[in-house]
């Protein structure tokens, strides 16, 4: 009686246990939930979660790392989960920047390829003006010139009636 009892034990725990989630299956409920979280918020509609690898800490206690792109830019996120045998509950945490940087970032680079395209025209109307500018003042310099030699031949002329 004592060794069916055992036995009867063992195969109900056995099945018990038997279907908890292992670490690789919990990784892929965070990650589809992760990705159905990020696409509710406006500007993380296109961040990606690409993968998230968990190690299990204790019964019910898991720690790991997922990994995410926006627009080129990885982001890795530092991952806690509960798992009670039925649900799992968790949270992640950027662990490298934050998603404000990554918004500099995209509108940096989007600053960047707008400059890249008009810098070639701000160049050549800088040029234009410059060398404008470049002739005026050699006009004026000439003009000068030519104003200080006349002033300086009258002055030459009134000094030399002076002295007679």
């Amino acid at each position: 009686m004592k060794a069916s009892a055992i036995v009867f034990l063992v195969v109900c725990l056995s099945l018990v246990l038997g279907c908890r989630k292992n670490s690789a299956q919990i990784a892929e409920q965070v990650k589809v939930e992760m990705q159905q979280e990020f696409t509710k918020k406006p500007g993380l509609k296109e961040l990606v979660i690409e993968s998230v690898r968990l190690v299990k800490q204790s019964d019910e206690d898991f720690s790991g790392a997922a990994v995410g792109s926006i627009n080129g830019e990885y982001v890795r996120f530092n991952v806690n989960c509960k798992y009670d045998g039925t649900s799992v509950l968790w949270n992640a945490d950027l662990a490298e920047g934050s998603l404000d940087e990554l918004k500099v970032k995209e509108t940096a680079r989007e600053t960047y390829q707008l400059l890249k395209k008009t810098w070639p025209k701000v160049k050549s109307s800088i040029g234009e003006k410059y060398d404008a500018a470049k002739k005026s003042i050699a006009e004026g310099y000439g003009a000068a010139k030519k104003k200080t030699g006349e002033l300086l031949d009258r002055a030459k002329e009134k000094a030399a009636e002076v002295v007679e």
